[in-house]
């Protein structure tokens, strides 16, 4: 399961998860079985993930903002974030979605 979990993208990995949900016909209770706590890591690192996203968007757009507004570079003082490390995090968000550990 561990395997399927590490080598799989996403969407076949989320498919699985459905498979294990769907053929777990009471799940939770007192004895969480191995699936579940597979599909429940599965879920929370996805919600990490998403999370990690948008805060990368957050300061992409803040940037952007302030460079529109006509703030000068350098603008590393105030968002600690210099012209290349902006053009990494971009880079990042346009990178496909993949079930790698974010960097």
């Amino acid at each position: 399961v561990m395997y399927l979990w590490a080598t799989q993208d996403r969407a076949t990995a989320r498919r699985f998860g459905e498979e294990l949900r769907d053929a777990v016909p009471e799940p939770g209770g007192d004895l969480m079985t191995y699936a579940e706590e597979l599909i429940l890591e599965g879920e929370q690192r996805g919600r990490r993930e998403g999370e990690q996203r948008g805060r990368i968007e957050g300061q992409v757009r803040t940037i952007e903002r302030l460079v529109q507004a006509g703030v000068q570079w350098p603008l590393e003082s105030a968002t600690g974030i210099d012209r290349e490390a902006l053009s990494a995090l971009k880079r990042q968000l346009e990178a496909p979605d993949t079930d790698a550990e974010p960097t």
